[in-house]
């Protein structure tokens, strides 16, 4: 053996130390992917049941307005309007940015006219089996919102989305 090579098993772990830490790398980052999307995901669900409980609360609150306060669509667009700031509260004091709702959409079936009305912009299609003497409202949210969009960068974005409730509650104020 010569005093310039090398045993074959010094040669052969050399090469293989590379391999070694190009999979780790490749397994960090993997890791760490997965873990950013559990995190998003999580934050996203935890969110939205925020936006549940708020769009059961702004349903409520539309249900005890006396029926003489919804008889016109200029006061149902009041009481959305004013439906949609509570919306934001109770949003707001979830942790969630101020004014988080893309819109609030109520529809009624209270009194002798139906009237729908929409604060923001809350596409909601007027359902016509809507029973008497209900209120149904829906909260929208921009997905972006409710969890940092962490994944953008992957392709996997939350802009442009958005996130809707909706709850139809029987009238309680005649």
């Amino acid at each position: 053996m010569s005093p310039t090579s090398r045993p074959p098993h010094a040669t052969g772990r050399r090469s293989r130390s590379g391999v070694i830490v190009l999979e780790l790398i490749l397994g960090v980052m993997v890791g760490l992917v997965l873990i950013v999307a559990v995190v998003e995901f999580g934050l996203l669900v935890a969110n939205y049941q925020h936006v549940v409980q708020t769009t059961q609360s702004v349903a409520r609150f539309a249900s005890e307005v006396p029926a003489n306060g919804l008889n016109s669509i200029g006061e149902t667009q009041t009481v959305t309007n004013e439906a949609r700031d509570l919306a934001d509260d109770l949003l707001a004091g979830t942790g969630l940015p101020t004014s988080a709702t893309v819109g609030v959409h109520l529809q009624h079936t209270v009194g002798p006219t139906d009237f729908g009305a929409e604060a923001g912009t809350c596409p909601l299609a007027v359902d016509p089996t809507q029973p008497d003497d209900t209120v149904r409202v829906s909260v929208c949210v921009s997905a972006d919102r409710l969890a940092p969009d962490l994944l953008s960068t992957l392709g996997f974005t939350l802009q442009g989305r958005t996130v809707q409730f909706t709850v139809t509650v029987a009238h309680d104020n005649p």
